[in-house]
């Protein structure tokens, strides 16, 4: 009793943070892509879920060694969102311990709340992804730190939790190297570097991997971030919007900006008045009281640290992506959101009068109405496709073949004992390398390309929808000479995905357009407003590729196979899919019916000619 009475608004704050936490996403059955992607890869041995984030999955591997136990328990998806959701609550503690330790125990409450409601801590919580464990771990870093700057209390504890953030995500050493170099010039121990040596153990194992994915993601033809803007003013705002404001920009791409849209759409239509002052009152003024905040906590010495802590973490991470090793994504510069937070909410309470609490009052009013009221993305089970037809492909024989294409690579091992021939999204569109390009179009054009050029390149061989020999001879080695006993061969496509094919009418016209290679957030956008792409970016360009390579690949299939059944699997409710229909269209193709937008799963079974 003594302890909930010593205890129970920040008991009642985290209360809060798992009300908002858990809903119906909690439950659904099934993974989306990036997390198909994880389960996949866990479900390896540890070593094999090394060897193949190297060329798989461009990630660090604490979270999936984590997943591959919760994989042994039925249902995992549910115990994976309900262990983020764990770690998002911990953190809300963490930060009331961090506000305490700076300040005093209103900061840590108010700093608690602040965590308690943001809408991005909200948003990420269902996904199955290393998110709330490395935003945790870096708060926990953080709550070290400064105890280690008054005191070394924390000395070996602060050890431990670098050990685990270099495991945790890509550019996790980074902030590790940063922190011990805070504490060096802060205390002038050369205790400290042996400390930095032992925390970077983790990084060591993890070493081999990122230089093969720092090098593939150099090597790129077609940036694995192309989707993603160049940095600029706006793109920088969209950072700070997604740390302070409801109204999320997420993985700053077109199909999740949020508050700068709003600003855009009114400059587009000067009477589109709703739209300005969303932006004004949901977006803007929220940053512009973070901003205030923190201004007035780095006038004092104690909170430099963790100032330049924050900084030096976002501008190295800005280096990077106009080296191209990574995309300005906002979530991936955590560390330093988590700093500005901290220092924000320590700021606000320099001010001397009430102002205080209706600053603060605003940021968290503003997220829990849009917490309840315009959510982020309200995912619904259809989205979710992954790990629902376990017992679709579990009736198929091990040993006919089946040929996956978008979430392929992952699919097979996923599926581990059965005969997955992977085309797959990434490998499609030559995002990884220009390999895949010289082997679809001919040598000659490989070494003509760079990133650049190749939509000038491509486009005339896609007008005239050609391929290779090579590639011919490629698949027809992978799906007949290494089959040629098999006389089945079933073909499956999730047809919401954007595996879908394209017809050759859309991608001449896509052709059409200007690529830009270097895309701002203001393009991204014009793009949106305009309803259609008003330039061809990297991301449309591999899409495109993607799309005639597809079509390609089931064309020569059917030089070997014909089509003698198609079913479609839809979702019916939460956690099922039912077979639908059985499609008995006359189609000589199934790229025809590719080129249709079903809901669901298209199964087709093949018959070798």
């Amino acid at each position: 009793m003594k302890f909930l009475k010593k205890n129970w608004i920040i008991i009642l704050i985290i209360a809060l943070g798992a009300f908002l936490r858990i809903n119906i996403d909690t439950f659904i059955s099934g993974y989306n892509y990036d997390e198909f992607a994880i389960i996949s890869l866990a479900n390896l041995t540890p070593l094999e879920t090394l060897k193949a984030l190297a060329n798989e999955d461009f990630h660090a591997p604490l979270y999936y060694f984590i997943c591959h136990i919760f994989l042994k328990f039925d249902e995992p998806y549910i115990y994976l969102r309900f262990l983020n959701i764990l770690f998002s609550l911990i953190n809300i503690f963490v930060f009331y311990k961090i506000g305490k330790k700076l300040k005093n125990k209103q900061v840590g409450l108010f700093l608690a709340l602040i965590l308690s409601v943001n809408h991005l801590q909200i948003s990420i919580t269902n996904f199955i992804k290393f998110y709330c464990l490395s935003f945790l771990l870096v708060s926990i870093a953080i709550l070290f730190l400064t105890d280690y700057l008054k005191n070394e209390k924390s000395r070996k504890w602060l050890i431990l939790t670098n050990f685990l953030i270099c495991l945790s995500f890509t550019y996790g050493f980074i902030f590790v190297f940063l922190e011990y170099l805070i504490l060096y010039f802060s205390k002038k121990e050369i205790k400290i570097l042996k400390d930095l040596f032992v925390s970077l153990i983790g990084f060591l194992i993890y070493l081999p991997i990122l230089f093969i994915q720092t090098k593939t993601a150099l090597s790129a033809i077609i940036s694995p971030h192309g989707d993603y803007p160049a940095v600029c003013f706006s793109s920088l705002y969209v950072l700070l919007n997604d740390y302070f404001s409801p109204l999320l920009n997420y993985s700053c791409n077109n199909e999740s900006v949020e508050s700068l849209v709003l600003l855009y759409s009114f400059l587009n239509n000067s009477n589109d008045i709703i739209s300005l002052l969303a932006f004004i009152f949901l977006s803007l003024i929220p940053v512009l009281i973070g901003i205030y905040g923190i201004s007035k906590a780095i006038k004092k010495q104690e909170n430099k640290q963790l100032f330049c802590l924050g900084i030096s973490f976002l501008v190295i991470l800005i280096i990077f992506v106009s080296f191209e090793i990574n995309g300005f994504i906002p979530i991936y510069f955590f560390p330093a959101g988590l700093a500005l937070i901290i220092l924000s909410v320590i700021g606000i309470f320099e001010i001397k009068n009430k102002m205080k609490y209706f600053l603060i009052g605003y940021l968290i009013f503003s997220q829990l109405i849009i917490t309840n009221v315009y959510p982020l993305e309200k995912r619904e089970f259809k989205t979710k496709p992954y790990g629902n037809i376990d017992n679709f492909i579990e009736k198929i024989d091990n040993s006919t073949p089946i040929v996956l294409f978008d979430v392929a690579r992952f699919a097979k091992y996923y599926y581990k004992e059965k005969n997955i021939i992977p085309f797959d999204y990434e490998h499609l569109q030559g995002s990884h390398n220009k390999k895949i390009i010289g082997l679809v179009f001919g040598k000659e054009i490989e070494e003509k390309l760079n990133k650049k050029n190749i939509k000038e390149v491509i486009k005339p061989l896609i007008i005239q929808e050609k391929i290779s020999n090579d590639f011919k001879n490629e698949i027809k080695k992978i799906l007949f000479e290494k089959n040629k006993n098999n006389e089945n061969l079933i073909l499956i496509y999730n047809s919401n995905s954007t595996g879908f094919i394209q017809t050759q009418k859309e991608i001449e016209n896509k052709l059409k357009l200007d690529y830009d290679y270097h895309l701002t957030n203001t393009d991204n956008i014009k793009n949106i407003l305009e309803k259609e792409d008003s330039k061809l970016n990297q991301n449309t360009l591999g899409e495109i590729i993607q799309s005639y390579i597809t079509k390609k690949i089931v064309k020569e299939i059917e030089n070997y196979y014909i089509p003698t059944k198609i079913e479609q699997y839809t979702p019916i409710e939460l956690k099922k899919y039912e077979k639908r229909k059985e499609i008995k269209a006359n189609i000589n193709s199934i790229t025809e019916l590719m080129e249709k937008r079903f809901s669901g799963w298209i199964f087709v079974t093949y018959e070798k000619r």
